[in-house]
């Protein structure tokens, strides 16, 4: 038995010992990972696979003063649509994994993996977010069969640096991550001890998840990508079977609460009170689980937020940042809260740091954007900003109105109002007012009076007043 257990100790520490020499000597190298196999394709610069390369003059932005990469989303040849939703999941715990080592510049999910992107040339990923290197991958087999390929590319430089093949069941899909994290770490870090770590784990989750409860998180993250209601709820089943399969899975609290939030923040639900409650017990269930994982405080943080207590989101934010100090929605999150407690100008910073790693911006990153410009009166800069999101909740369009006002917009501030009003007659003021939390009372009074000018009502409308019940109040 003593020798049965000695083998695989053997081949990995061979496999480590020639991948520290792949710059001057390609390899070819296996790694047994929990039932699968890892095998390593390493090119040395004479025999690189070519391809096209990026122009540093057609970058829509300078390349960052540290390493840069996208990941985009992997594809699959498997025609169930699971597997797609494990492939968008992957890249995406991938950039997560990625984004929290301060020596790396890494482009957020909302942008790398919309549908738009996927299939597009390492030469046109870079050009489009400015970076240097693009991670590629594809996924195929059946669950307890996979083959899941990966392959880097220095984009500006036009050749493949390595490929990677990595075979195993589901449930080997946190360990298959780490591989291919640690890899990319060691080639933009330039530091092959990387490759000797026996660490299990590149992220800050303390607990690593069982097999089953990660895979199904995976294909929830990949489902919640998606962005419509219906894939919402989707989504919330697939995070509620990781927790039931592993009720240890901060992870998993964590994504359970956003998914709330986001299903409230984008006016998908009539039971928006019920939803932040749930989102409340499941973002600090993460917290308690793993007070080192940073996408547990964010979650916790834009819980916070969307219940109008922004002082608590900064603070949950602020130690989300300390954790992962460039991760994009913990900065976007900020500009916010910021903006609400009358810092709109550093509000602003925070919010055009999230927008760099993520040019193509979910539309909730421009929201908090606008908001921090018209903190700061800036507001022909917030109307813009504002009017850039193809979709908007109430608050956002209360203070799109508020721009319009003060940028003698007035017919368009009206038309706004009247859409709030339409869709919801027993809209008021002070019902916002009442549940949002305003630092400095001046800018609370600012944006009532603007509201007001644009013929908003202050108050509950007669009718409701009269009769709760009636078919237009709630």
């Amino acid at each position: 038995m003593g020798e049965k257990l000695a083998k695989p100790s053997i081949a990995k520490s061979r496999t480590r010992h020639t991948l520290l020499r792949w710059p001057i000597a390609a390899a070819v190298a296996a790694v047994v990972v929990i039932g699968g196999t890892v095998i390593w394709t390493i090119f040395p610069r004479e025999t690189t696979p070519q391809i096209e390369a990026a122009s540093l003059e057609q970058l829509a932005f300078p390349l960052p003063d540290k390493p840069s990469i996208a990941v985009q989303a992997f594809e699959t040849s498997h025609g169930d649509s699971s597997h797609q939703f494990l492939a968008y999941g992957l890249a995406d715990v991938i950039i997560a994994s990625l984004v929290r080592e301060p020596s790396l510049f890494v482009i957020a999910q909302h942008s790398s993996l919309r549908s738009e992107y996927r299939g597009n040339k390492p030469r046109d990923i870079a050009e489009r977010f400015g970076v240097k290197y693009v991670l590629s991958g594809s996924i195929g087999g059946n669950d307890d069969d996979l083959t899941i390929d990966a392959w880097l590319i220095d984009a500006i430089g036009g050749r493949q640096l390595w490929r990677q093949t990595l075979k195993g069941r589901t449930s080997d899909l946190h360990r298959i991550k780490n591989e291919i994290v640690i890899h990319v770490r060691s080639t933009l870090e330039r530091n092959p001890q990387l490759l000797a770590s026996d660490r299990g784990d590149t992220g800050s989750q303390s607990h690593a998840p069982h097999g089953e409860s990660y895979a199904y998180l995976l294909q929830g993250i990949g489902r919640f990508r998606n962005s419509t209601p219906e894939d919402n709820k989707e989504a919330a089943k697939l995070i509620t079977k990781a927790i039931e399969s592993d009720p240890d899975n901060a992870l998993a609290y964590a994504w359970n609460a956003w998914n709330d939030v986001v299903s409230i923040m984008m006016d998908w639900t009539n039971t928006p009170e019920e939803l932040l409650q749930r989102a409340f017990m499941s973002a600090r269930k993460s917290v308690s689980l793993d007070p080192s994982l940073d996408f547990g405080r964010w979650a916790l943080g834009v819980t916070f937020m969307t219940a109008g207590d922004h002082a608590n989101a900064s603070e949950q934010f602020r130690r989300g940042l300390d954790l992962s100090p460039d991760e994009p929605n913990l900065l976007a999150g900020e500009a916010k809260s910021l903006a609400f407690q009358g810092a709109g100008l550093e509000a602003i910073e925070f919010g055009k740091r999230a927008l760099r790693q993520s040019p193509s911006p979910p539309d909730w990153y421009l929201w908090n954007l606008g908001i921090a410009n018209y903190f700061a009166h800036r507001y022909e800069d917030a109307s813009a900003i504002l009017e850039r999101a193809s979709s908007k909740n109430v608050e956002t369009r209360l203070f799109l109105i508020g721009s319009y006002i003060r940028s003698d917009r007035k017919s368009d501030a009206k038309s706004q109002a009247s859409e709030i009003v339409r869709e919801d007659p027993a809209f008021h003021i002070a019902g916002y007012m009442d549940r949002t939390a305003f630092a400095n009372p001046n800018d609370k009074r600012a944006l009532a009076t603007d509201l007001l000018a644009a013929g908003l009502p202050e108050n509950v409308s007669f009718p409701c007043m009269l009769e709760p019940t009636f078919e237009n109040c709630r």
